[in-house]
């Protein structure tokens, strides 16, 4: 018969997955009310959308990872790192439609998240999956976030200045939808090296 103990583990990855989808499809859907509310819409908040989307498709894929290949007692940290996202995505979604100075501050406040939970989640894989600790298979990821956060900073303080053209603004919401690509890339690569290293 199993123990208390067997059966949270074994149950935790199912109620993670429940919880992170639950909360980044209420996002999804908010992105489409948002956009609604504020149709016609313009170049940069149609760019602006494609970008908190494909963040949203991001974090799933880094969430659903670590949820899958781990059975583990939950922790207080696991509810923050996921909330803690989850809001950032909702503070990015209010800034549709206003000035883009605030999505560019906003998304480097989000950046900062996603490094937290990048280290975080990498740790939490490394612990589990490779029986020698290697800070290095999720360095790019965190390179992402860190250059993202420098980069979005500076595009915000540029554009409330007033000195950001339009062009190079965006430029950076482009930015914003290739770094989630290649954090995708980056973590489906680190991912995978630990499972084949598992194996």
């Amino acid at each position: 018969m199993k123990s208390n103990k067997e059966k949270i583990e074994k149950l935790f990855p199912t109620v993670y997955i429940t919880l992170i989808s639950i909360l980044f499809g209420f996002a999804v859907e908010d992105v489409v009310t948002r956009l609604r509310e504020l149709a016609p819409i313009d170049i940069f908040t149609a760019l602006s959308a494609a970008g908190i989307l494909s963040g949203i498709v991001a974090a799933w894929i880094g969430y659903s990872f670590v949820s899958m290949t781990q059975e583990r007692l939950p922790r207080l940290m696991d509810s923050v790192n996921v909330f803690m996202l989850a809001f950032c995505f909702y503070i990015l979604i209010t800034t549709l439609g206003m000035e883009i100075w605030w999505f560019f501050a906003a998304l480097s406040f989000y950046q900062c998240a996603a490094l937290l939970a990048t280290i975080y989640n990498g740790n939490i894989l490394l612990q589990n999956l490779s029986t020698a600790y290697d800070w290095r298979i999720f360095l790019p990821n965190r390179l992402v976030a860190v250059i993202s956060c420098v980069i979005f900073s500076a595009g915000a303080w540029m554009s409330h200045k007033g000195v950001l053209p339009s062009e190079i603004a965006l430029s950076l919401i482009a930015c914003y939808i290739i770094t989630n690509i290649l954090w995708v890339y980056f973590f489906y690569r680190g991912w995978s090296k630990l499972i084949i290293e598992e194996a």
